[in-house]
């Protein structure tokens, strides 16, 4: 219920843009070598609606800090979450990890592992499903009584703690306001006009090149460290790319130990040779 609360919080978002402005949402990650890992999430409506504010107490309770910002002509809020090692949030299984459930509660398991002495190999398997998302509402929290549109074209206005029939669901007032002109917006019309002016993203940053990825079928795009998916936002975005990180620790150690080894066969051999010296050094005085 926690993540369904969430998820319509960012809706509202984008059905405050269907008749003016523009939404922009991006997801991003940033992976270090050390392992530590930054997920920020970006979301910014056109400044034009100002009679809107984010929910930011409802999001804080789930682990992210936040900031407010502005730029250019967009009003929006940061989300950010640091991730201490890449290894807490990945596991030796295949995993397919949701994005969408990013916003609702900190990542678990996110990346498969595998791995090595001097490296580790990592592969992300994500989706986004922007459809994943119950009915569309407004942000209306004040109303004390709600108006639903239903299936058959037919609009009722229900008491907010009342219960309502299947088939009926909370909408923003353009839809209401066709609907009430015997022009009801078939789920098509209604879904083209949400998502036309939206701006979805994914976006990560590795600290070595990819080993690859499936952002298209360029060769040149296989190997790069700057990773960015155009999200479906009507529809399911499937993101894969795989990436390795240096075991900094056990390079250290290997380095080392190599040392040690070097030095002591330096020592050996240096001691066989004064040792060879000295006797040397003997028989031509005797």
């Amino acid at each position: 219920m926690k993540m369904k609360k969430l998820l319509k919080l960012f809706i509202i978002i984008l059905l405050l843009t269907i008749t003016s402005g523009c939404v922009k949402y991006n997801e991003e990650m940033k992976i270090y070598n050390n392992k530590s890992m930054d997920i920020k999430i970006f979301v910014s409506i056109d400044s034009s609606i100002s009679d809107y504010k984010f929910n930011i107490d409802e999001l804080k309770k789930v682990g992210y800090t936040i900031k407010e910002f502005k730029k250019d002509n967009y009003t929006g809020i940061e989300l950010n979450y640091k991730i201490k090692n890449i290894d807490k949030v990945s596991s030796n299984n295949d995993i397919t990890y949701s994005l969408t459930e990013i916003r609702s509660k900190v990542p678990d398991k996110m990346f498969k592992v595998k791995k090595g002495w001097l490296k580790n190999y990592y592969k992300a398997n994500f989706i986004f499903d922007s459809t994943d998302i119950d009915p569309l509402i407004i942000n209306d929290e004040e109303k004390e009584v709600i108006e639903y549109l239903c299936d058959d074209g037919t609009i009722i206005s229900v008491n907010r703690n009342e219960e309502i029939k299947e088939g009926c669901h909370r909408v923003f007032d353009y839809e209401i306001d066709n609907a009430k002109k015997n022009k009801p917006l078939d789920k098509d019309e209604l879904d083209n006009m949400i998502t036309k002016d939206i701006e979805l993203k994914y976006s990560v940053h590795l600290p070595n090149k990819s080993i690859s990825n499936n952002i298209d079928d360029n060769k040149k795009n296989q190997h790069i460290k700057n990773l960015t998916w155009k999200l479906n936002n009507n529809g399911v975005t499937s993101i894969n790319y795989e990436f390795y990180l240096i075991n900094y620790f056990n390079l250290f150690i290997t380095v080392i130990i190599i040392l040690a080894l070097l030095f002591g066969v330096y020592t050996i051999n240096r001691k066989k040779y004064i040792n060879k010296k000295i006797k040397k050094n003997n028989r031509q005085n005797n």
